[in-house]
Order: C-alpha cells, then structure tokens, then sequence
C-alpha cells in the first residue's frame, strides 16, 4: 500500500482500527506517515494495553487471523481465551464507535473516557460468561472487571416479562434507534399498575451514536412525566451505559451534557426509579424508535 502523507484524524483513526482477514494490521500505514494523530496512538496504546492484560505479545503488524489463532494464545487457558475473543469484539466495536464520534462530531480524542467505555462494555459482556467475584485472580483482566477465572457461568435461559409498576406509579420503557445520522430516531411508552395504556412518543433524531438516541428518549420521557405530573416515575431501559449516566456526568457526550443536566434537575424533584430490562422485554419502545427514524417531527398518541 502507498504511504498516505496526508490523511484526516478519522480517516487514520479508521485505518488504526480496521482488519481484515489475511491483511496486516493498518498501523503499518502509521509507519510512512508523516504526521501521527492522538487518535492513532491511542489505538496502538489500546491495543497493547489489551494484550498486557492477558500477557500476550503485542506486533502492530500482526494480521487479524493470528489475533484468534490457537499458536498466539496457546499459553491462555479455556476461561482466559473466551474472556480474550470477548475484548476483541468489544475493542473493535469501540474503536470503530469513537471513529464515527471523530467523524461526526466535532470533539477530541479523550483516552480515559475511550478506556472506561471500553471497560464498561466489557464488564457487561463479560458478565454474560463469567460469575463476580471480589476475590483477587491470578490473570489481570480478570481481577480489573471483577470476574472469576475458573467458574465460567453455564449458559442459561433468562425468561424475561415486562412487570407493571406499583400503585400510584407510571412506568416507561424508552429506547433509541440509530442506523446513520438522517436515521435515527427515540421512542417510549407510558403505561400505569394495571398496565393500561397512558401514552406514547416517537421522534426522529439526528445524532452520531444510538447511545445519544436513548438519552434523548429519557430527556423527552422526563419532560413528558413532569407535564402530566407523573411524579412517581418507573423508567425501564435496555442498555446499562444509559444507567451509568445517571451517577456520571462526566461520561455524558459534551453535545447532549447540559440537556442532559437539566432533565437530571427535573428528575430530581421526582420520585424516579431506574432499572434495566433485556431488549426482549423492551420491544414496543424499540419499535417506537424505528418508527421515529423515519417520521417527520414527534408524534405522541395519548391512551
């Protein structure tokens, strides 16, 4: 490949966090580059830093097909390995996120908020094969998200049933879609303790993640409640990093942090409950959000 003496933040983040079977890591790109990005040496780093948590080697040149081969992690044990292709997804996954973020924000790199992300979505998924436990473990990735090397959860069938709120409380399940920029869209429902039918919201959205689609879902619930003085407020949600916003304002995308500020200070003069639910609970949000990415404006339909 010709060496790029000229390429844009997101374009190099994108060769930084792209493989392909058979083709060697893009960060060799990186080496007849004249100029080289934070964003790229963050994802070098992060590399290297997933590698050291399991104390394998790390070779920027490596292709994609070595990273899962059994020669490269034939000194990792079952549990170690599984928890291993697990990081793998969730790096890919994250860096690809950030490199839209680049793209479509105008925002800088910030390492530390890619890292806990990244450790987040990890814990989540990583919870999914692995117990908690508080005891120390001999593998660092292990005793860093809290999980127990040698007790691999057996797979299990969760029966998951939407539960109608106590009296006197109106719970809402919200949710967010996002396909691209011009589609994108929110959604949420209204339903009271014998699970009769209160209301209902869908709005197109124009935001760079589906992580922002949600928060504006919850912003729109909460001025929504506090309009018909629903004051004593279930909200239900399908992603655990929405429920992390609630505790850390730093974490939240400086675009949406001061609407996101303000619908905290309604809440707050709220009786709010936050849980999660799996999607397959939350599926008549989910369809609200589709339709809000292909709608002109909100639509509310009352009960």
């Amino acid at each position: 490949m010709a060496c790029c003496h000229s390429i844009s933040q997101e374009s190099e983040f994108l060769l930084m966090s792209s493989f392909s079977v058979g083709v060697q890591l893009s960060a060799r790109i990186v080496s007849c580059a004249k100029r080289v990005s934070k964003a790229q040496i963050t994802s070098l780093s992060a590399w290297n830093w997933a590698t050291s948590m399991f104390r394998l080697p790390f070779d920027p040149g490596m292709p994609l097909v070595d990273l899962f081969g059994d020669y490269y992690t034939a000194t990792l044990s079952v549990s170690s390995k599984l928890l291993w292709y697990i990081l793998i997804c969730n790096l890919f996954w994250s860096l690809w996120m950030e490199r839209n973020r680049l793209k479509h924000d105008v925002d800088e790199f910030k390492e530390v908020l890619f890292k806990q992300k990244l450790i987040l979505a990890l814990k989540e998924s990583g919870s999914l094969a692995f117990v908690s436990t508080p005891n120390p473990q001999s593998t660092p990735i292990f005793d860093l998200l809290g999980l127990s090397l040698l007790r691999p959860t057996a797979p299990r069938v969760v029966h998951v049933l939407w539960q109608p709120p106590p009296t006197h409380w109106v719970k809402v399940n919200t949710d967010g879609s996002f396909c691209d920029q011009a589609h994108s869209g929110y959604g949420g429902i209204f339903r009271n303790h014998k699970a009769s039918f209160l209301g209902a919201f869908a709005a197109r959205a124009h935001v760079s993640s589906a992580i922002d689609a949600e928060m504006l879902a919850v912003i729109e619930t909460v001025h929504i409640a506090w309009a018909n003085q629903w004051h004593n407020l279930w909200l239900e949600v399908d992603s655990l990093l929405l429920l992390t916003y609630f505790n850390v304002l730093l974490s939240i995308p400086w675009l949406l942090r001061i609407a996101w500020g303000n619908c905290m200070h309604t809440a707050r003069q709220m009786n709010v409950h936050i849980s999660h639910i799996y999607r397959e609970g939350n599926s008549v949000a989910d369809k609200l959000a589709n339709y809000g990415t292909n709608s002109e404006g909100f639509s509310w339909w009352d009960s």
